[in-house]
């Protein structure tokens, strides 16, 4: 075939012959490379979905088969989400409107074979609705969006109706001043949405009693707060039941044996919360404060960063904001101190957890868990009540402020005392039931603690070993171990093969390689600028880089003290 053929005409063909696969895939350095670079033209020569899905369909049976299918499985509910809204090139030439175009499209992909966990509609919804909440590109047509998806609902599942008419009404009545608009608006979500349980004869206030005794992971309970809906048909029915939602969404959060929320349920919890709080209701004063507390809890959760599921792609997913997060977590506690002292000690905890969390020095992380244990022993003398869950906060905080101890220490290169630090903060988890395994961070610093241990014995290529074992990804624990890799070829009395891997890890321009170049007698003389270390490195010494560039600077201009100067360089470059 003509080697100038392009990606896109190479698509067309195979479309029109699969069995012309092994000779299109000749001029690609394998089938992967063959799909990425052609399934993406497929929309700009065949306008038809069904092309598309035939065209995903000959690569899972000729080519990569694995390979499509994580590839499927981890994109295709953003890209049904993107033919709802009309985002991206593929979106608008797959444009469809309704819930019952998308489920066809789910439906469809299904049928690749593709894994039941990776895509439902439910899935494709939440994905929507993120993407309706959290970019501001749709937010001012959003009741419009999603009055059309609920033009058609053939064969959808009434749950993701439900979740999708909810959003609607939730969207109307932000919109709406007088009752009658909210009626307007609460009827229209009962005539959308069917009675899970029709002929049910008990009152709606008996229906919500029983939902209430229901467990809480019994997923029966909201059908019977929905029944309780369709039985009363009245606004307060209505502002019990986006109550009890918003409050599912709050505890599935906190409760992190329960299944996750998603960014979906609580931004949908957070709008609803707001419609609670800002109506004019008789709302006993429990209640308002309830809604007043879950709401901040809700804006805490979202800013948290941490549990809640984003369907996002990564370069994309929504960015923590931990100082929002505690400052809400703090008006969280206060709202709810005069109903619940125990939630109250563990909002206040979490809110200096959270603004632990939003500096970047482990001093004032130290200081402000410090802190924590001091509010809480207070707290412990003044109260009777609630003392397990004060004793319980108090250790999460001892068990961070050790943390931050550790990485003190290794700032002050005693990476002796890190390690009994970090030993020590280890043995406190059998006290905290909240972590199955040692959170990341005193991983971190007993594996930091522990490499700078073997380096002080002067075995760097264990130590570079020892880095290597770190089983996440870790710019500050990779350069320890390409430092060590480093340090052990100079020792082995290879400077040249050292100065290799600083130029194949840092630029030219990085004071580590203007090192090894001193140490390996290379193109001294060429050097105009000695570089900048690594940030990683500045936080733990800020003098060292300023030594070794006046060492350079020393080294360059004369002669005499070549020798010398070197060995000093040498020196100060292994206390890095």
């Amino acid at each position: 075939m003509p080697t100038d053929a392009s990606h896109a005409d190479r698509a067309k063909m195979l479309l029109e012959a699969p069995e012309r696969f092994e000779e299109l895939a000749e001029d690609y350095e394998d089938s992967v490379q063959f799909y990425e670079k052609t399934a993406r033209k497929v929309p700009s020569i065949d306008d038809s979905f069904v092309a598309l899905i035939e065209y995903h369909q000959i690569f899972i049976n000729r080519g990569p088969t694995e390979y499509v299918y994580y590839q499927l499985n981890r994109n295709t509910a953003r890209s049904i989400k993107n033919m709802l809204l009309g985002d991206s090139k593929s979106g608008k030439v797959y444009r469809i409107h309704t819930l019952a175009d998308a489920q066809q499209r789910v439906t469809a992909y299904q049928d690749l074979g593709m894994d039941d966990s990776a895509l439902s509609l439910n899935r494709v919804v939440k994905t929507t609705l993120e993407e309706i909440y959290y970019d501001d590109a749709h937010r001012g047509h959003a009741y419009s969006l999603l009055n059309t998806f609920l033009a058609d609902t053939t064969d959808v599942d009434r749950e993701v109706v439900e979740l999708v008419a909810r959003a609607r009404l939730v969207e109307k009545i932000q919109n709406t001043t007088t009752a009658d608009q909210r009626s307007l608006a609460f009827d229209a979500y009962l005539d959308q949405v069917p009675n899970p349980l029709p002929g049910e004869e008990l009152s709606g206030e008996e229906l919500r009693a029983t939902a209430q005794q229901k467990e809480y992971d019994n997923s029966e309970r909201f059908d019977y707060h929905e029944a309780a809906l369709h039985q009363d048909g009245t606004l307060d029915a209505l502002f019990e039941y986006l109550y009890a939602r918003s409050r599912d969404v709050a505890e599935r959060y906190r409760h992190r044996n329960r299944e996750e929320p998603s960014a979906a349920e609580l931004g949908l919890g957070r709008r609803q919360l707001d419609i609670l709080q800002e109506i004019d209701h008789d709302w006993e004063k429990e209640r308002e404060s309830y809604i007043r507390g879950y709401n901040h809890l809700l804006r805490a959760q979202e800013n948290s960063g941490f549990s809640w599921h984003s369907e996002q792609e990564p370069e994309k997913d929504i960015s923590s904001n931990f100082a929002k997060a505690a400052e809400e977590y703090i008006q969280a506690a206060d709202v709810i101190e005069e109903w619940h002292s125990e939630r109250n000690i563990k909002y206040v905890s979490k809110a200096f957890r959270h603004a632990a969390n939003a500096t970047d020095t482990w001093g004032a992380k130290r200081d402000l868990h410090d802190n924590a244990i001091v509010l809480l022993i207070a707290e412990s003398q003044q109260r009777e009540a609630g003392l397990d869950a004060i004793e319980l906060s108090r250790a999460r905080h001892e068990f961070w402020k050790e943390v931050a101890e550790a990485y003190l220490a290794l700032e002050n290169k005693d990476p002796d005392r890190a390690h009994n630090i970090a030993r020590n903060a280890k043995d406190r988890l059998s006290d905290l039931p909240m972590y199955e395994s040692p959170p990341y961070h005193l991983k971190r610093a007993l594996l930091l603690a522990g490499g700078r241990l073997i380096e002080e014995e002067e075995n760097y290529a264990d130590a570079a070993d020892h880095y290597a074992s770190f089983n996440a990804p870790d710019d500050a624990v990779e350069l320890r171990q390409t430092l060590a890799q480093i340090k052990a070829k100079v020792t082995a009395d290879n400077p040249d093969k050292a100065l290799e891997l600083a130029r194949s890890e840092f630029d030219d321009e990085s004071l580590i390689t203007t090192t090894l170049r001193v140490l390996a007698d290379a193109e001294i003389e060429s050097v105009r600028s000695h570089g900048t270390l690594p940030s990683e490195l500045l936080r733990d010494d800020t003098a060292i880089e300023e030594t070794l560039q006046l060492l350079i600077t020393l080294y360059i201009s004369t002669n005499e003290l070549d020798s010398r100067l070197k060995d000093h360089l040498r020196i100060v470059f292994f206390d890095l």
